[in-house]
Parts: structure tokens; C-alpha cells; sequence
């Protein structure tokens, strides 16, 4: 791992971008904690054949990077945000997981500006 030679030397992570200074690292003596997420988010909205509503929103919530899925009522059928290191993976994850599933008829994608 790229970070194995920052936590040899004390810090520690609690999530992927989250990171924990520890006094004995830097000779300290109080602990600095240093909080950043940096991911790229977009809401999505899907349009979903109305005989394949459950199955395909079953699916959404399986593929990696989605978050807080909704079925909604209206023009589309479930909204989700989607999260991802940068934004041509935020592309990646809705043009080739998301809009090429079956019974999708379409989707609207919002990419969130400054969201941390």
C-alpha cells in the first residue's frame, strides 16, 4: 500500500482519505486530526421499465460507489449519489455501469461543485 511507510512512522487511517497524526510521530504533544474527503459526487436519477423497477434498483445499490439509493415517484424512478475518486471515474461509474444496464431508459446526472 502507497501509506504503508506513513503508518510505519505513526499515522494512522480510520477511512481511505482520514487521517490520524499521532504525537510520537511528530514529537507532539497533542494529536492533530486531519479530516478530508476527497471524492468526486454527482445525484443521479434513473428512468427504469416499469416491469423491471425492483430488479433494477437491486442492482443499482450493488455497484461500487453508489450511495444512499431512493426509489422515487415522478418523471424518474430511483435517485442515488454517486461517489468517485475523480470526475472521469464518476463518468465511468454511470456511463458504463448505469446507463448500459437493461431496462434503463435513461438517466440525469448532477455533479456536485465544492461539496467538502
Amino acid at each position: 500500500m502507497a501509506f504503508s511507510f506513513l503508518e510505519s512512522v505513526g499515522l494512522q487511517t480510520t477511512t481511505k482519505y482520514e487521517w490520524i497524526i499521532t504525537p510520537l510521530c511528530l514529537n507532539l504533544s497533542l494529536t492533530l486530526l486531519l479530516l478530508g474527503e476527497f471524492m468526486e459526487k454527482a445525484f443521479v436519477c434513473v428512468s427504469i421499465e416499469p416491469s423491471s423497477v425492483p430488479s433494477v434498483f437491486q442492482k443499482i445499490k450493488e455497484v461500487e460507489g453508489v450511495e444512499e439509493v431512493e426509489m422515487v415517484y415522478g418523471v424518474y424512478d430511483a435517485c442515488f449519489k454517486v461517489e468517485g475518486e475523480t470526475i472521469d471515474g464518476l463518468k465511468k461509474i454511470i456511463n458504463e455501469r448505469i446507463r448500459r444496464m437493461d431496462n434503463v431508459r435513461n438517466t440525469l446526472s448532477t455533479i456536485l461543485v465544492n461539496s467538502q
